[in-house]
């Protein structure tokens, strides 16, 4: 008997006998609900039970309908996969698309990075061979006179930056320590957002207000000829030129000799 009731339950769990048992069911429970809560006996309860069904409803269709499910299942699961497979399609495309942004500007930073810090070194390098050339002029009175002079010049040159420097408003300052925090000379507006490597800067308590002041700052680090416009179009870039970056340097030894200072004092 055990064998028989198992053998009963494995048909009835598949898929053709299940949406059969499903169907006889949903066709015919108002006939078993009679069945089971009219008041009577046997008889009377099997003869409300024939008035409210029907050997059509209580075999055939059942059958057919199962019958059917089961043909058209596989179908309908190809059916959903593939009205699932546009939106997962498309939130992956996205998903690829901001990785491959986020990558661009990962390659743009590295190499203005790359760029800053080869310029740099070659300043230095430059430098340090017209160092040596000096000391190379065996005449001692043109090489001390020589070395005066160029001292001088130097002096001069640290003169005009500082004076330079101190020139420069809040908001241009602003710039350029936003500009020495993302090691980018690149400022971009991208429509009423100014921004160096991805980052907004600037103050102001809106958005319109923030846009006007930065780009008035820009355009006054222009006309100091520290910046040059290299697009018109949008995104509008704005490069900072060699001598933007020789203030970029006073600014810099100005932050080393505070640190210094700060350090000796405490």
């Amino acid at each position: 008997m055990k064998e028989v009731f198992t053998a009963i339950n494995d048909r009835i769990k598949t898929p053709y006998y299940g949406y059969a048992l499903l169907a006889f069911f949903a066709l015919n429970w108002r006939a078993i609900f009679v069945l089971f809560v009219s008041k009577g006996n046997a008889i009377e309860r099997l003869a409300a039970f024939d008035s409210n069904t029907s050997s059509i409803k209580l075999i055939v269709l059942p059958l057919i309908i199962g019958l059917f499910i089961s043909l058209i299942n596989p179908w309908l699961k190809v059916l959903f996969s593939w009205i699932e497979k546009k939106p997962r399609q498309l939130y992956s495309d996205s998903i690829s698309d901001e990785e491959h942004s986020k990558l661009k500007y990962q390659i743009k930073l590295k190499l203005e990075r790359d760029a800053l810090q080869s310029a740099e070194e070659e300043a230095l390098i430059n430098k340090a061979k017209r160092d040596v050339d000096i000391e190379n002029i065996q005449d001692e009175k043109v090489k001390e006179k020589l070395k005066s002079d160029i001292k001088e010049k130097r002096k001069d040159y640290e003169l005009d930056s500082r004076e330079l420097l101190n020139s420069l408003t809040e908001a241009e300052l602003n710039i350029l320590e936003t500009i020495i925090q993302r090691e980018s000379g690149t400022v971009t507006d991208d429509y009423k957002t100014f921004k160096i490597a991805e980052e907004t800067f600037g103050k102001g308590n809106s958005r319109d207000e923030l846009y006007a002041r930065a780009q008035s700052a820009l355009d006054l680090l222009i006309t100091k000829g520290l910046m040059d416009q290299s697009s018109d179009t949008f995104p509008v870039e704005f490069k900072l030129n060699g001598k933007g970056w020789d203030l970029i340097d006073t600014i810099r030894a100005d932050h080393k000799n505070q640190k210094d200072y700060l350090e000796h004092d405490f």
